[in-house]
């Protein structure tokens, strides 16, 4: 006996199959899309934060004549701060040394050229230093030291190879161990971060000096960044 229910009883058409599969895969395109645009997002806020770095180190060096950190007569100018030795250098060997007065003197409460408010003895500004590693989502402190005699912004956390090479690509050359941003060498996991120009794996803790390459072909979190600034000479 046909009943009202039978004829309810049928299954999708072909065409309705089509329908649901084409909008499966529009969604399945929109995510991963949406992804990507974080990604870049994220990557340009890092830029972003380099650029503001060396801008605000430009700004206080045509101020104060000193860099931020090196400043000798920072306790005159702010209180509750401490001196540098004021010889156009950034020492960065132990807590509390110039490399953490940087972020004191460029604060809220004293230059006002960064954001927030430092001890200038363990504290470094999570904007700056998180933004480029956010993309990994790790929180490390991150700091300034004068290096090679130049201003050097470092980290030390590690990014992996694409991260790097992507940045590294939109503000340098897109080599690792050269340029103005460029992978730490005796930090690195070197296989994990770069070959040789060769191709060859690094051998031990050092590279030669041709060109590296970014191994683009691991996630491992092996490259720890550098940035040269381009601040001021005094």
């Amino acid at each position: 006996m046909v009943t009202t229910s039978n004829l309810h009883k049928k299954g999708f058409s072909l065409i309705e199959i089509s329908i649901i599969i084409v909008i499966i895969s529009f969604l399945i395109v929109g995510v991963s899309g949406g992804k990507s645009l974080i990604d870049n997002a994220k990557l340009n806020t890092a830029i972003s934060d380099l650029y503001a770095l060396d801008q605000a180190i430009i700004t206080f060096t045509q101020i104060y004549e000193q860099l931020p950190g090196d400043i000798d007569n920072a306790t005159s100018l702010w209180s509750s701060t401490s001196n540098g030795n004021g010889n156009k250098s950034i020492s960065c060997n132990n807590t509390g040394d110039e490399c953490w007065k940087v972020w004191q003197h460029l604060d809220y409460n004293r230059s006002d050229l960064i954001k927030g408010v430092y001890n200038g003895t363990n504290e470094a500004p999570e904007h700056l230093a998180n933004n480029m590693l956010q993309m990994q989502n790790m929180y490390h402190t991150s700091g300034i030291l004068g290096y090679d005699g130049k201003l050097v912004y470092f980290s030390w956390a590690s990014i992996n190879a694409k991260n790097a090479y992507l940045i590294d690509e939109k503000i340098d050359d897109a080599i690792p161990n050269k340029g103005k941003f460029y992978i730490r060498p005796n930090w690195s996991t070197y296989n994990d971060c770069m070959y040789e120009s060769d191709g060859t794996t690094i051998a031990g803790n050092s590279y030669t000096s041709g060109n590296g390459i970014y191994n683009l072909s691991v996630e491992t979190k092996g490259c720890h960044p550098r940035y040269v600034s381009s601040y001021l000479e005094l």
